[in-house]
């Protein structure tokens, strides 16, 4: 089992990056020694390359206050919280490593409030980003002292343009920190280099008799080492963005196709295929086709002829190039929808309902050839999945339509796999054609947290039931798009295959190996951090909770949710029971000092939550009658530890239904137990709340 040590070692290395440890006990970890490559200490009479960023900004050298030697760059007359310093590291720095920079900084003056500094590096790869490294508050009280503000930067490609910026966070267009500061003994350095694993199993290779497997990713993704990592595991591309209308029409009578012809250049050269993605959508439209040359709303024959040319110009571009296009996106609505579930979006109100046919007309005839798919999320909620398959109906009873994309931005306990199965077996039954395009699992999780090996082996569990699920539709199923290759703060909470290092995370195995993985794997979740009222209507801070589901029941109505603060824990569990029996009840067990569960019964505390005779005890608790059984929700304090963000507790979920008799309970992790005891614990983890 030589990979699984790698998984150990891998994950270990990841958190010297993101600054906590994750509980992996038997890794090893190597040392990183930064050599500094660049540095500023402002003592040779110079500004040492550093320029104002927008122009209006003062730079000068100073010699009233200074972190080490004599002198420090004062920055001051900035208008907008973005002004600021700014350095042009595209000749500095070297591709395939990663880097430490660091800079001290000292306010000017005292400010009326606390201060957040912020490092942050835009590249432009053929698409700008902004990438803040790491923020520091600086306590008004402070603001005499010299504070490092330091950060690491992962530099694999080889853009256009990479600059280094000292600022306040942006927040809002109205909200502005012209704070004047000082900066000195700024340091850049090594840490290491960057490495892709090149001796793990390439996923593409691993489902090459099943389907396609391919990646959503940003143009810096297709250059230097991110490059590298792409090539090797997949074999289809999808343009993030840059084949959306909004990127490819940004102006009337204007195209701009440089940044979409990328994606094909590289996936001919690398033999890969390409998606397009997305011809019509609400999001990222090309907003000019829905006005007239006066300023007015579109008609509707003026917006038909403008999706007809678009759609013909995109198309007969790339014909014979992007095999596969999703030409109307997410049309489908949550709430609110007309009767036949659709959104009513611009191009809908524009055209009329009939713009999804049109737009499927348009390009059967742009480009014969391409396949057509309609694409959207949510589809394994049930009204929805109805309404989508009503349009897949009529659209493939014209012979428009050759599929339907899934999108499956999934989280580790929701939706079903047996929800997510019956839209797979509905959609296969009109003989459609199904492609996963946007797959990634959502740890909730916040980028720059340790992701603790709990979560990290559930995340891996979920996508190796989700890839056993596919293969067995193998012969519905085309194409398995990742939606990003690595974790990014542009993604989902950590949601994907490879870390921020680019080696591979336990989810990878899920998906290349799962023997590889640890067996016999614990029942987990998340507990956000947030403060619930306990009351006869619910507090909407649950919408946001983690949902996880009883599995003995194959339901996903039967479930519970866990929230946390520094004095309480609270649970809410819903029960899909319609019979009324005074035996009905809900057990907790909970064990605030377990890591990983026990199987030690007498550590754990017993909670009984009775159906109908509610009892008093040293927690409280309400519940609900629901048009499905019955919903619990209590307040339980900590008494051996507090809550805080990291701590690992043992729990499991019993249900009693009395009118099955008290010798069948079901239970959330250990349906081994007795039914008066506590056996193996499930573990649930302490997290902050998502920003």
């Amino acid at each position: 089992m030589q990979f699984k040590k790698r998984i150990l070692a891998s994950w270990m290395v990841m958190s010297l990056f993101i600054g906590a440890a994750i509980p992996f006990s038997n890794a090893v970890i190597a040392d990183k020694v930064p050599q500094i490559v660049l540095g500023s200490d402002f003592e040779d009479g110079s500004l040492q390359g550093w320029k104002a960023r927008i122009g209006q900004e003062k730079l000068s050298l100073s010699k009233q206050e200074a972190n080490t030697g004599s002198g420090s760059m004062l920055v001051e007359g900035r208008k907008r919280t973005y002004n600021g310093p700014m350095l042009d590291l595209r000749k500095q720095l070297l591709p395939n490593k990663e880097y430490e920079i660091s800079a001290y900084i000292r306010l000017k003056e005292k400010p009326a409030k606390d201060i957040t500094m912020q490092l942050t590096v835009y590249k432009n790869s053929g698409a700008a980003s902004w990438s803040p490294l790491k923020q520091m508050t600086i306590k008004k009280e402070e603001w005499q002292e010299w504070h490092e503000l330091k950060g690491t930067f992962l530099h694999g490609d080889t853009p256009s343009e990479l600059k280094l910026y000292l600022e306040t966070p942006y927040i809002t267009d109205d909200t502005v920190d012209t704070t004047a500061f000082y900066v000195d003994d700024v340091s850049i350095a090594v840490i290491s280099d960057m490495a892709i694993e090149d001796d793990i199993p390439a996923i593409k290779e691993v489902y090459k008799d099943d389907f396609t497997i391919g990646a959503a990713v940003y143009p810096w993704q297709m250059e230097g080492i991110y490059g590298d990592l792409l090539k090797k595991h997949f074999n289809s591309l999808t343009a993030t963005y840059e084949m959306k209308p909004k990127f490819l029409a940004p102006k009337q009578g204007q195209y701009a196709f440089a940044a979409a012809d990328r994606y094909v250049r590289f996936a001919q050269a690398n033999d890969m295929v390409v998606r397009g993605h997305a011809l019509i959508w609400h999001t990222d439209a090309a907003e000019w086709m829905y006005w007239d040359n006066n300023g007015k709303p579109a008609s509707r024959t003026l917006a038909l002829s403008r999706m007809k040319q678009y759609i013909e110009k995109v198309m007969k571009r790339y014909k014979g190039k992007v095999y596969a296009w999703d030409v109307v996106n997410e049309a489908i609505a949550d709430t609110g929808g007309d009767k036949n579930g659709l959104r009513q979006t611009s191009w809908y109100k524009t055209i009329g309902p009939d713009y999804i046919e049109k737009a499927f007309e348009f390009a059967r005839a742009a480009d014969p050839s391409a396949k057509l798919y309609y694409n959207d999320y949510g589809t394994e909620t049930p009204q929805k999945r109805q309404e989508i398959y009503q349009l897949l109906k009529r659209l493939k009873s014209k012979g428009l339509i050759d599929g339907v994309g899934l999108q499956s931005h999934y989280k580790l306990e929701s939706p079903s796999t047996q929800e997510i199965e019956k839209t797979i077996k509905l959609y296969a039954g009109l003989g459609l054609d199904i492609q996963i395009t946007e797959l990634d699992i959502d740890t909730r999780i916040s980028f720059g947290t340790a992701i603790p090996e709990a979560i990290a082996v559930q995340q891996a569990y979920r996508y190796k039931e989700l890839l056993e699920l596919y293969k067995k539709y193998g012969k519905s199923i085309s194409s398995v798009t990742f939606w990003g290759v690595q974790d990014e703060k542009t993604y989902n909470n950590q949601a994907l295959l490879f870390d921020t290092e680019l080696q591979a995370k336990p989810a990878y195995w899920g998906v290349a190996d799962s023997s590889q993985l640890p067996s016999d794997p614990q029942s987990r979740t998340v507990a956000l951090r947030a403060s619930p009222r306990v009351q006869q209507t619910a507090d909407p801070i649950w919408d946001q909770a983690v949902s996880s589901q009883l599995t003995q029941l194959g339901s996903e109505k039967t479930s519970f949710k866990t929230l946390w603060d520094g004095t309480n824990l609270y649970v809410q569990v819903i029960v899909a029971d319609k019979t009324r029996d005074d035996a009905d009840q809900v057990e907790l067990y909970v064990q605030e000092n377990g890591q990983e569960g026990s199987d030690n019964a007498q550590e754990a505390r017993r909670l009984i939550f009775p159906r109908l005779n509610h009892q008093k005890g040293s927690y409280s608790y309400v519940t609900r009658a629901l048009a499905t059984g019955y919903m619990v929700e209590t307040v339980i304090p900590w008494q051996a530890v507090k809550g805080a963000n990291g701590r690992e507790i043992g729990f499991e979920v019993k249900i009693i239904e009395g009118s099955s008799g008290a010798s069948k309970p079901i239970y959330w992790n250990d349906s081994a137990w007795p039914s008066d005891s506590a056996g193996k614990l499930g573990a649930v983890w302490l997290a902050d709340m998502p920003k």
